[in-house]
């Protein structure tokens, strides 16, 4: 560490004043069994794991010095597991994870990885406000403030975004165990109690989607994939209450601020929809194949297939203006591959593509 230091002050010429070592991974390993020190002038980061958007055991275990300044890396977006096209990660968290952190004096740096920005907005502005004065930061002030512009509506608008969030399927905590990879240190407790801990975000369930593809025509490997199931079934008839409500009420705005809503709620709750209808379809079709109920398992693919017919029509809503052509760079999700895939299975190539 010192070499890698020692490395950038000769590169820029002893310029360089600011140095950070993000604990992650192995990072935090070493740091917690004593392995790894670092100088008086580089600050030690903290991370969440993407997997359930909250500090491991290392976070609360290794001893803190005064000698030192710590500060958080945290994750509204992250790559394989989600969020990535729609929030997911909620006030309510948020604020947990960085009041937690400010408590400890982890306060002397801050980065949030947050990727499209666009997905981000109403969460990110929530993250700023907590940061600049989290004593004060009120979760019923914010969202009062910011549903002031649905105007007769904001009451139900207020009650509908705070059940989009409520709403999100969740897999017991001990489930983490058999999800994160041997190398994450994390003591598998909910510190949380009122926060939705390990939430299946659309990353989660399309990579578990995909891999029931892949195995389609032999036995599933352990894994979460029943569990997945069992909460998504769940989850798919809220929201479509939420889908329905937020349409409704749209109908009645004026065509701006209807706009907003279309891009954003209705977008999000669309899209979470869709995905889960997918995965619960494709689950099912799955079962039958292995049962050799063939017509079934065709009726299965394709209405999974469907779902994500319908999310990948309904999100052209977002490109428009500056935005157009918005996601075209969906490499990441990579849905349009995920409905390619489903549809192999059945011999096809889908006509929306």
């Amino acid at each position: 560490m010192r070499h890698q230091k020692a490395i950038v002050l000769e590169a820029t010429h002893g310029k360089a004043k600011y140095f950070t070592s993000t604990l992650w991974m192995e990072g935090s390993k070493l740091m917690e069994k004593g392995y790894l020190s670092l100088d008086e002038d580089v600050i030690s980061i903290f991370a969440d794991t993407g997997t359930n958007q909250m500090y491991g055991a290392e976070y609360y275990q290794i001893p803190r010095s005064d000698r030192l300044q710590y500060g958080i890396y945290y994750h509204l977006q992250y790559h394989h597991e989600g969020p990535h096209l729609a929030p997911q990660t909620g006030i309510d968290k948020l604020h947990f994870n960085l009041n937690t952190a400010i408590g400890q004096g982890d306060n002397a740096y801050f980065i949030i990885n947050v990727s499209n920005v666009r997905e981000f907005v109403f969460e990110l502005h929530a993250c700023a406000e907590m940061l600049w004065d989290i004593k004060s930061f009120s979760k019923e002030e914010y969202m009062k403030r910011y549903c002031t512009v649905f105007g007769n509506s904001a009451a139900e608008m207020h009650e509908i975004i705070n059940r989009y969030y409520s709403c999100l399927p969740e897999l017991a905590v001990s489930c983490l165990k058999k999800d994160l990879p041997k190398y994450f240190n994390y003591d598998y407790t909910n510190r949380a109690p009122t926060v939705k801990n390990f939430v299946l975000k659309e990353g989660n369930i399309l990579t578990h989607g995909r891999e029931i593809i892949s195995a389609f025509h032999t036995p599933l490997r352990d894994n979460l994939y029943p569990e997945y199931y069992t909460e998504l079934v769940k989850a798919v008839p809220l929201y479509e209450e939420i889908v329905d409500r937020l349409t409704e009420i749209s109908l009645s705005l004026p065509e701006r601020v209807k706009k907003h809503i279309t891009c954003k709620w209705l977008l999000y709750a669309k899209t979470l929809l869709c995905i889960y209808r997918w995965y619960v379809c494709l689950y099912d079709a799955k079962q039958f194949c292995d049962r050799m109920d063939s017509v079934r398992m065709i009726y299965a693919l394709q209405s999974a297939c469907s779902s994500l017919e319908e999310y990948l029509r309904y999100r052209t809503c977002a490109e428009y203006g500056e935005f157009s052509g918005w996601f075209r760079g969906d490499t990441k999700m990579n849905v349009k591959q995920c409905l390619m895939d489903t549809c192999k299975l059945l011999g096809q190539v889908p006509a929306f593509l």
